[in-house]
């Protein structure tokens, strides 16, 4: 019996022990697993903090040096300085750039981060504006941008004017062979760009032909006349933030910005970091406008900021298209551009709608004296009625326009050749960078 007793003692201390032992390797087998995920786990962290460093180190090298990824000098040393992380782009619009990331801490551990940035430079036509009526008189030959292929062929899908109104063509009294054409390879010869023979070709249905059925140019018949689709009318747009990438209530901080640009310069009444203070008539044109202008221009100054009404004249800015571009803007106030050679670079206007266009105009006629002015007081009812940009002689325009003057009138008048040039137009604004709400993504 005594013999019996100890088997059963040792026989259950065995099941003890096995029992004991079954739960020690499950545990550990926990354990391990549990060590095995928090591995997983951090080196996963790892893997999404590096590419989100790729995205911010993105953001930071386009800031930092004024470019995009769409430009051909842009560096993208993230993906060669950050080991282990790929960044790349994506265009989802004009001045809407998708940062993708993508990063390993390990072979097994990967991730995906993007982000969008919206950038100043967005216009992408010859002129983009936000206002009623762009009326164009005499020879108007757009150099357009072709944007993106459309054909086999190669053929573009061009783009000349975009506008929240409609475009209209208006012969002069006395004109002849005059119509606003978009400039393609097909018609260069008819008159090329400001840099000569336009290379590129336009699909058909972005082409062109502008003209006054009352007065039909010499070779052509009214089966000839025709708006293509390189002309966007009724089109919501925002130029001002399309150019700096802000609501334009945040102008004080852009125009602050080109204050304290070494390269920047203010004219205008209001003083700001020793730049501006300048004499201005009662309706707020600025007095010496044009040579104030040309003086900065001539001083190497690639960003000016006018305050108030301008105008411009007596080739101020050379009579060629070259290389030396600038930023032109114009804020709260009109423009005379007459008779003024060329232009490089951007030329922006903003005006409010509390002006009143007979009285600006009235203004400028008693007491601008210079440049020439291309009208008389008896020109200003009905026919200079709320126009607000005038543009008037012959002007070629390498660069773009763009114009914010809800329920205006922008009046182009003369032998002008306005050319879209990407180079021009993005040169000095690419550095507004801001993240566009809610496109973050992180799985």
């Amino acid at each position: 019996m005594k013999s019996q007793n100890g088997m059963m003692t040792l026989f259950i201390t065995v099941t003890l022990l096995v029992a004991s032992l079954i739960l020690s390797l499950a545990s550990y087998k926990n354990v391990f697993y549990q060590i095995k995920r928090t591995q997983n786990e951090v080196l996963a962290r790892q893997a999404h903090w590096l590419a989100e460093g790729g995205v911010e180190c993105a953001f930071a090298e386009m800031k930092g040096s004024g470019r995009v990824p769409s430009d051909p000098t842009y560096l993208n040393t993230c993906s060669h300085d950050l080991v282990g992380t790929t960044v790349s782009f994506l265009f989802p619009s004009s001045n809407w750039i998708k940062v993708v990331s993508e990063a390993s801490s390990a072979l097994t551990a990967e991730s995906v981060v993007s982000k969008v940035v919206m950038f100043g430079g967005g216009i992408n036509s010859t002129i983009k504006m936000n206002a009623s009526v762009l009326e164009l008189t005499g020879s108007q030959h757009f150099v357009p941008n072709p944007t993106e292929t459309v054909t086999n062929e190669g053929h573009f899908a061009c783009k000349s004017v975009v506008t929240s109104g409609i475009v209209n063509y208006i012969s002069s009294p006395s004109g002849n062979d005059e119509h606003f054409l978009t400039t393609d390879s097909t018609v260069s010869h008819h008159g090329g760009g400001p840099k000569g023979e336009v290379t590129f070709t336009c699909d058909s249905r972005y082409r062109s032909n502008l003209f006054d059925t009352t007065n039909i140019p010499a070779g052509f018949v009214i089966g000839d006349l025709v708006k293509g689709l390189d002309i966007n009318e009724n089109i919501q747009v925002d130029v001002f933030k399309d150019i700096f990438g802000v609501d334009h209530a945040e102008w004080q901080t852009v125009r602050s910005d080109i204050a304290e640009d070494p390269e920047g310069d203010i004219i205008g009444p209001y003083a700001i970091n020793g730049k501006g203070g300048d004499k201005v008539t009662i309706q707020g044109w600025v007095s010496e406008c044009s040579k104030l202008v040309e003086a900065s221009f001539l001083a190497g100054n690639k960003k000016i900021w006018v305050d108030g009404s301008c105008a411009l004249g007596a080739n101020i800015f050379g009579g060629v298209v070259s290389d030396k571009s600038i930023m032109l803007v114009i804020h709260d106030g009109f423009v005379e551009f007459n008779a003024s050679g060329a232009f490089n670079g951007l030329l922006y206007q903003y005006v409010s709608a509390a002006l009143d266009a007979k009285s600006m105009w009235e203004d400028r006629v008693d007491n601008i004296s210079f440049p020439v002015k291309a009208f008389n007081e008896s020109d200003i009812d009905p026919n200079f009625l709320n126009v607000s940009f005038f543009v008037n002689g012959s002007t070629y325009i390498d660069g773009a326009i763009g114009i914010d003057a809800p329920g205006r009138t922008v009046r182009i008048n003369g032998s002008v050749i306005p050319s879209y040039n990407a180079d021009k137009t993005g040169e000095y604004i690419n550095g507004k960078l801001t993240w566009v709400e809610g496109s973050w993504h992180d799985f």
